[in-house]
């Protein structure tokens, strides 16, 4: 797999928290739809979502892959968060939620491997967060300050760690590998990553080989936040 060339880049750019967090006092979250995930204390609220649909005919909550990607209800109804994506020149919608991380849990650390984002990467953006919160990323490993704006290589082994008395809330939002030179000055970025394994794009789960590590190591993750 063709990897970018940081785990964590902080671009240095800031986002104005305050009008988001107000946003988010009615949230409705949802459990990650991970079971490993939702037991370790992460849940999500969907904001861009395959067609706009926040649910499933079934009535589960809409993580598919399928283009085209759109803002959901719930997006259009929070104008500071959506101005997120004009403020930093960002091209289009792609699949991207509020991801949140209760207090003294963890997200496991797992790769994303969907042929989805082939030509993407992720930007992560702090919106309610405690010093002692830490994000590692490949060989990179620190704490995302409130409202600065960093890139990660989702396709290389993540995880974040929530030793705090509060929820961690990051806007986490899916952007076009064209948009990465602009925001780290750089153009050493791949147009496209062929190595994400060719999945149906429909495919909800992660790395079947990292999702029976992070079971052996739920245990032990969980001690190291106690």
């Amino acid at each position: 797999m063709e990897k970018l060339d940081f785990g964590i880049f902080d671009t240095k750019l800031s986002v104005d928290v305050t009008p988001i967090v107000a946003e988010l006092a009615s949230a409705k979250w949802e459990p990650h739809f991970m079971k490993l995930m939702a037991d370790s204390g992460n849940s999500a609220l969907l904001l861009v979502t395959s067609e706009g649909t926040s649910y499933n005919s079934d009535g589960s909550p809409n993580h598919r892959f399928m283009e085209p990607m759109l803002p959901t209800d719930v997006l259009n109804k929070m104008p500071a968060t959506k101005a997120v994506w004009s403020d930093l020149n960002l091209t289009g919608f792609h699949r991207s939620r509020f991801m949140k991380i209760e207090p003294g849990k963890f997200m496991p650390k797992h790769k994303d491997i969907n042929p989805y984002w082939r030509d993407k990467a992720r930007l992560h953006i702090p919106i309610v967060t405690d010093p002692s919160v830490m994000f590692s990323c490949g060989p990179d490993t620190l704490h995302m300050k409130t409202g600065g704006v960093y890139l990660i290589d989702n396709s290389d082994a993540h995880t974040v760690i929530n030793p705090s008395s509060i929820a961690r809330i990051h806007l986490v939002i899916d952007i076009l590998l064209s948009d990465v030179p602009a925001l780290t000055k750089s153009k050493k970025i791949p147009k496209d990553r062929p190595g994400f394994k060719l999945l149906d794009p429909d495919f909800r789960g992660g790395d079947p080989a990292l999702l029976a590590e992070m079971k052996v190591k739920l245990e032990k993750d969980e001690e190291k936040i106690k």
